[in-house]
């Protein structure tokens, strides 16, 4: 149960909840089930998290102008705006998935784009902006400091939730 006067994100235009501790992803995952934050950078198609540990890049978001933050990681401030990248318009509807259907067997980015010569510098510009991950930051959060790691200490962490990871949990709560 999400605390009424928590913080509140804005994704993708939505207001969106998010209790004490709560991560974006949570948060998301909570109301509409894991959602695709992004596309494939070759073939558009959607992308979710993969580990939900900030290991892997399938969470990138941006986040009020800074890209590239671990939406598995990150605890939104109330009145922050989330935004998902390399999908246009939207990460619902990406019209750059169109090249998906026109190369069924793939981009050949090595070879393909060579002739003629005089549009090689449009080639190039077009896959640069069709396998990159994101936009540079905006001026106005390009010279703001990252804010710092939330530090989490425990007395006793259960890893597991086996034979063995219950019987310790039940133990400890036995005191």
């Amino acid at each position: 149960m999400v605390d009424p006067a928590g913080r509140q994100f804005t994704f993708e235009g939505h207001r969106r909840p998010a209790a004490p501790g709560e991560t974006v992803l949570d948060a998301l995952a909570r109301d509409d089930g894991l959602p695709a934050f992004q596309r494939s950078p070759r073939y558009h198609r959607p992308r979710g998290p993969m580990c939900g540990l900030g290991h892997c890049t399938g969470c990138l978001v941006r986040v009020n102008g800074r890209p590239n933050v671990r939406a598995c990681r990150y605890e939104p401030e109330d009145g922050d705006v989330v935004s998902t990248r390399n999908a246009w318009p939207s990460r619902r509807v990406d019209l750059l998935a169109a090249f998906d259907l026109l190369f069924p067997s793939g981009i050949d980015t090595l070879r393909g784009f060579r002739r003629p010569a005089w549009a090689r510098g449009l080639y190039q510009a077009v896959v640069r902006r069709l396998a990159g991950f994101d936009a540079p930051p905006s001026p106005e959060t390009a010279d703001r400091p990252t804010p710092p790691p939330t530090v989490r200490t425990a007395d006793v962490v259960v890893v597991g939730a086996g034979r063995a990871g219950r019987a310790a949990a039940e133990q400890l709560v036995a005191g």
